[in-house]
């Protein structure tokens, strides 16, 4: 509420102030005039009035401002108060309870509303000056009486004041000029004045208490507000209608009743504004009960006899929504009133059609910026797990949904994995594998072609999108499935989103997501060309192991990692024995084959963790982070052994090979990587003057 802010302060401390001398008079500290349980009946009272005074407020201030609510809870101050004073006592200032008139008047001043001020300040004086008439008498002096009158001037004070810092305050906001949905007031205006408001309203000027109208909702609101200016009705009700579950939802309203049910659902074709919807045309009469229809928009049991009501439809007989009057009374509306129903109507289609219009545009702008942005981040995204990350935040700009994941496929091994993965519970985890035709996740990646299901309760039998008995949200409604293909249409992922919103993805939105998938497509294509050059420029062609310079660049890292954190890490400098005589004996092919079944051994001996390089000619080394010489020992046993067992088969010939192996550590053996290599080498010479085939600790006097 608008200006309130400084009166709402004062409510505060005087609320405070109130309750210290309340607790103080019901525990008998401060003699009040009561105390025991009696304060405690009283001071209950004046506190419920009070709360349900801030509770009315705090929910609409539009609530608060209906006369029969001010008075209500006035009424009941003056009760509260009255009940306090003693059988001697006459004033109300003599009661403890006094001070609920500062706070009522407060509270209502606050709202800077003369009307709402001086509802609460007539109910409050006329119950006082009657007290006064009826206990007056000759005894009764004006000196006795001035301290009543001071009392009265300090009441009146209260409201007063704040009423005149929100009146200061809301004369330097912005005009407000429509009311709130819901209300049940009039304001000043005729037909013209809604014409002006809502040409104010085309141009982004139409205005709610705290909120410019830029939507449908606020457009309506307005009609319905000056729908209830133009006729004598019980009601005036605005009505939207919902094409996707196709029912009217209750927009707003002005009404004399306090059963309109608020945000009321009516199915299509059900009652008589689902009639008006399904003929599209006006319904008027005069006597409801020989038509037997209904309202539905009441909760409580209202008598209606006339009724008004006309479809809102497009140039285009789109269904819009729906006004409606009605009246206790019979016969009320003539043809007078449909006629001007009818122009309520034209013109609040095209005000939605504009509106609709206007939102459609500010949407299409911020998608092309959304796409703008995307794609200049699609530019400079390298990695495929970056490409996704930008994938899954684009689509929670577009979408709402409760999960999201990546998906690539292994054909050779027909499997499934969940590359990446983003979810608001607890979900499938990421790098899990599935077979290959377990779900509909397989089903479009072999299909190629989106899946997109609206509701998936409506399907009959087990659904699972990865494999049967997959963890997924209880809620699930939505799933949109869609491949990731590049320009030879193969597929080189999907991504599934998830929703439980009924019909999430359908229309437009299936739309923007495969866009945005289809712009991914184009940035993993990329990506998966500069990772393989990458691979090239640093991986050995013949082995598949990493390169020399790579494995220089990485024990650099691991040496500087490792001297930061305090963490040791291994060495292995390997060479396979007698390797001239295999080139020398059965030829150079056979040589390449020996290191290609030396390099698979080395591989599957190791870690994932670890490193390995071809060191040059018939060399390999290992670097092998955080682990220590007893362990490095143990991976390069584990080497010796693997290569020892391994039989290479050359056509009809079974080839043996093994291989000599120096160990070095950091910091153990040194500490700077030239000398970690020179110790490694050293190591590895030892091994083969012992005979080969042996693994060698480097030590000092080497």
């Amino acid at each position: 509420m608008a200006g309130s802010s400084l009166g709402t302060i004062l409510i505060v401390v005087e609320a405070l102030l109130y309750a210290a001398a309340a607790f103080l008079s019901v525990t008998g500290r401060m003699d009040l005039g009561l105390a025991g349980p009696q304060a405690w009946g009283v001071y209950g009272v004046v506190g419920v009035a009070f709360a349900l005074a801030l509770v009315a407020a705090s929910r609409s201030p539009a609530t608060v401002r209906n006369w029969r609510t001010v008075c209500g809870l006035s009424l009941l101050m003056v009760v509260a108060v009255h009940l306090t004073l003693g059988p001697e006592q006459r004033w109300f200032l003599a009661s403890p309870a006094h001070r609920g008139y500062y706070l009522l008047l407060m509270l209502f001043g606050s709202f800077g509303s003369l009307p709402l001020l001086a509802a609460s300040l007539g109910v409050v004086v006329a119950c006082e000056v009657l007290h006064v008439f009826v206990h007056a008498d000759d005894a009764v002096s004006m000196a006795a009486l001035t301290p009543l009158l001071w009392a009265a001037g300090s009441v009146v004070a209260c409201g007063v004041l704040p009423y005149v810092v929100a009146r200061g305050i809301k004369r330097n906001a912005p005009p407000v000029r429509t009311p709130m949905p819901g209300s049940r007031t009039a304001a000043l205006g005729d037909a013209d004045e809604f014409k002006q408001t809502i040409l104010a309203g085309e141009s982004g000027e139409l205005q709610h208490p705290g909120q410019k109208a830029t939507g449908v909702e606020e457009i309506l609101s307005s009609v319905v507000f000056f729908m209830s200016r133009n006729f004598e009705a019980y009601s005036a009700l605005g009505f939207i209608f919902d094409p996707i579950r196709q029912c009217f939802t209750l927009n707003s309203f002005h009404s004399k009743s306090m059963s309109v049910a608020r945000k009321v659902e009516i199915p299509l074709g059900k009652g008589i504004v689902g009639r008006v919807g399904v003929e599209k045309r006006s319904f008027m009469s005069g006597d409801l009960s020989m038509y037997g229809g209904e309202v539905l928009y009441y909760t409580g049991a209202e008598i209606i006899n006339s009724i008004l009501a006309v479809p809102i439809v497009s140039e285009e007989r789109e269904l819009l929504g729906a006004l409606v009057v009605d009246s206790k009374n019979n016969r009320v509306f003539t043809d007078h009133h449909k006629e001007t129903m009818r122009r309520f109507s034209s013109l609040a289609a095209a005000l939605i059609t504009n509106a609709r219009m206007r939102f459609q545009q500010q949407q299409t702008a911020q998608q092309f910026q959304i796409f703008y942005e995307t794609a200049q981040r699609f530019t400079t995204a390298l990695k495929i797990e970056q490409i996704f990350d930008i994938v899954f935040d684009t689509m929670a700009l577009l979408a709402n949904y409760t999960r999201v994941m990546a998906l690539t496929f292994d054909p050779r091994r027909q499997v499934g994995m969940v590359y990446r993965i983003r979810s608001t519970s607890a979900s499938i985890p990421q790098a899990y594998e599935f077979p290959i035709n377990a779900g509909l996740c397989s089903y479009v990646y072999q299909q190629k072609k989106s899946v997109n299901i609206g509701d998936i309760t409506q399907i009959t039998g087990d659904f699972h999108l990865l494999v049967p008995g997959e963890p997924r949200s209880p809620n699930l409604r939505s799933v949109l499935v869609t491949p990731i293909l590049d320009d030879e249409a193969r597929c080189l992922g999907i991504v599934s989103v998830e929703s439980d919103n009924v019909n999430q993805f359908g229309g437009k939105i299936e739309q923007l997501l495969s866009t945005i998938v289809g712009n991914a497509s184009v940035a993993i294509a990329r990506a998966l060309l500069y990772q393989r050059m990458e691979k090239l420029a640093t991986t050995d062609g013949l082995t598949g192991l990493n390169n020399h310079r790579f494995f220089q660049e990485t024990l650099t890292t691991e040496l500087e990692r490792s001297k930061r954190y305090g963490r040791p890490f291994g060495l292995l400098l390997m060479d396979i024995d007698h390797f001239k005589k295999f080139n020398d004996t059965y030829g150079h092919p056979v040589g390449d084959l020996v290191l290609k079944e030396m390099s698979g051994c080395i591989r599957r001996s190791i870690r994932q963790t670890d490193f390995p390089a071809r060191y040059g000619g018939e060399e390999f080394i290992v670097v092998l982070p955080e682990i220590d010489e007893k362990g490095a020992i143990v991976t390069a046993e584990r080497i010796r052994q693997t290569v020892e067992a391994h039989v290479v088969q050359s056509g009809d010939k079974a080839l043996k090979v093994t291989m000599s192996v120096g160990v070095a550590t950091f910091p153990g053996s040194a500490q700077e990587k030239p000398a970690l290599i020179n110790c490694a080498d050293k190591a590895l010479y030892q091994s083969k003057e012992a005979g080969r085939n042996k693994v060698t600790v480097w030590r000092a006097g080497m």
